[in-house]
C-alpha cells in the first residue's frame, strides 16, 4: 500500500481563505443590502417590522398561530362561550401581510379570496377592518372577545398583548 503524500496544490475557495473578485464582490453588496435594510430608520414604523396581536383585557386564553388562523378564517366563532369579534388593519398596511403570512401563510388576494367563497357560500363574514391601529385598538379596549394585531411599536395599555410574530 502506498504511503500519503501531501500535495502541493493550494486549495482554493472559502476554505482556503481566497475568494474570487467576483465571489466577494457578491457577498460586499449582500452585505451592504442586509445593513441598509436594517438600518433604515423607520422601517419597524411603517409596520413591516414584529407584529403583536392584542385582545380585550378580559381575554382568558392564551393563542397559538393555530387557533389565531381558525379565528380569521371564521372556523373559531366563540371561545368558552364568549363570542370572538377578530380585527385587522385595512388592505396594504405592512402589517396586515406579514399577519396573514405569518398565520394563515396567505397573500392578500388568497385571503380575499377565500373570504368571496366563504361569503358567497353564507358561512360568515370577514374580520372587520380598520384604517389604522389607533381605531382597532380603540375597538379592541372597548369590545369583550375583540382580537385584533398591530405593529409592535403601537400598543396601548387598553389591551392586552397575546403574541409577537
Amino acid at each position: 500500500m502506498a504511503e500519503f503524500e501531501p500535495s502541493n496544490r493550494r486549495p482554493t475557495g472559502a476554505a482556503s481563505g481566497t475568494w474570487s473578485a467576483p465571489r466577494r464582490h457578491c457577498l460586499g453588496t449582500l452585505a451592504l443590502g442586509l445593513l441598509g435594510v436594517w438600518a433604515t430608520p423607520g422601517a419597524a414604523q411603517d409596520g413591516s417590522g414584529p407584529v403583536v396581536v392584542v385582545a380585550h383585557p378580559s381575554w382568558g386564553d392564551a393563542v397559538d398561530l393555530s387557533l389565531l388562523g381558525r379565528l380569521f378564517t371564521g372556523r373559531v366563532v366563540e371561545i368558552g362561550g364568549t363570542a370572538v369579534f377578530p380585527c385587522q388593519l385595512a388592505p396594504g398596511h405592512p402589517a396586515r401581510d406579514r399577519f396573514l403570512s405569518a398565520t394563515l401563510r396567505q397573500t392578500e388576494a388568497e385571503f380575499r379570496a377565500y373570504w368571496t367563497v366563504r361569503r358567497h357560500v353564507g358561512k360568515g363574514t370577514p374580520p372587520r377592518e380598520f384604517a389604522n391601529a389607533q381605531s382597532l385598538l380603540a375597538h379592541v379596549a372597548q369590545t369583550p372577545g375583540a382580537i385584533g394585531y398591530v405593529p409592535s411599536g403601537e400598543t396601548n395599555t387598553g389591551v392586552r398583548a397575546l403574541l409577537r410574530l
